[in-house]
């Protein structure tokens, strides 16, 4: 297997993006491992596709959609802040 892997990152250059980390849980009983991907990783990974490119164009936006009012002044209720008008 540590063939394979090797081969695989001589292959793959952005591959150390994808790398698993170990973690452990308690569930009040045992504690179990567990093991996932870092997020910004994974998206670091798919931003350098080349077979992605023409999919994933980032470019920063201005969103002319005023916010939802009412959304708004729910939440300004929630976090007990200022008065809604």
């Amino acid at each position: 297997m540590h063939m394979l892997e090797n081969h695989l990152r001589l292959l793959d250059q952005y591959s150390q993006y994808l790398q698993w980390v170990e973690g452990q849980v308690e569930d009040g009983q045992r504690t179990l491992p567990f093991f996932y991907r870092k997020v910004l990783g994974c998206v670091r990974y798919l931003l350098r596709q080349i077979a992605y490119r023409d999919d994933l164009v980032y470019a920063p936006r201005h969103d002319k959609t005023p916010p939802d009012r009412e959304y708004m002044q729910q939440c300004i209720r929630r976090i007990g802040g200022g008065t809604c008008k």
